[in-house]
């Protein structure tokens, strides 16, 4: 079953139910899958030295391009509340032995339990979940050459499975954009 089925997306209530009940640390990881459209081993691979009050530098896996990136003030605050209380270590999100960095598995763990904490469909509490609501909120607000910019796709198809585009928003939203580019001509 590809990943948009199993894993559908969140709301943007969803999001914020999801990042307030969530620990600091969890709610730091779960504000970069968010807010940059990762996957879940892409914020474990961040080390302190690649975040800054202005800028993050992120590797992408699976052939996305990696890059930096502005940093978001809310994500900003996110991070520098779980740096406030975290082990040191060289990586962001260290493991239980601080030399290494925490686990994908660690993370799924940490978003099946705040999902069923906040009732969330157990499809939806998975990490996956947060880069497809990611790509659906941003595709229904900007241009997809511009959503693939920024989530990291190098062609606009390889986006098409992580936007949902099933939903009446959507449509109108997409439809809208070409009329308002049609008009221009």
């Amino acid at each position: 079953m590809p990943p948009s089925a199993r894993h559908g997306h969140l709301s943007e209530e969803q999001i914020k139910e999801l990042l307030a009940a969530a620990a600091p640390r969890n709610r730091a990881i779960f504000h970069l899958l968010y807010a940059y459209a990762l996957r879940v081993s892409e914020p474990l691979l961040l080390k302190r030295t690649d975040i800054s009050v202005d800028s993050i530098a992120i590797t992408r896996k699976k052939g996305s391009q990696s890059g930096t990136y502005q940093m978001l003030p809310e994500v900003w605050a996110s991070l520098t509340a779980w740096l406030q209380m975290a082990p040191m270590s060289p990586w962001l999100f260290p493991g239980r032995d601080s030399s290494r960095a925490l686990t994908p598995r660690a993370v799924e763990f940490a978003m099946r339990a705040v999902g069923q904490e906040i009732d969330l469909p157990p499809n939806l509490a998975h990490p996956h979940a947060l880069k497809h609501s990611a790509a659906t909120h941003l595709a229904l607000r900007f241009p997809l050459p511009v959503v693939a910019a920024w989530t990291g796709h190098r062609a606009l198809r390889m986006l098409g499975t992580y936007v949902e585009d099933k939903s009446t928003e959507f449509l109108t939203n997409a439809r809208g954009q070409i009329a308002d580019y049609l008009k221009r001509k």
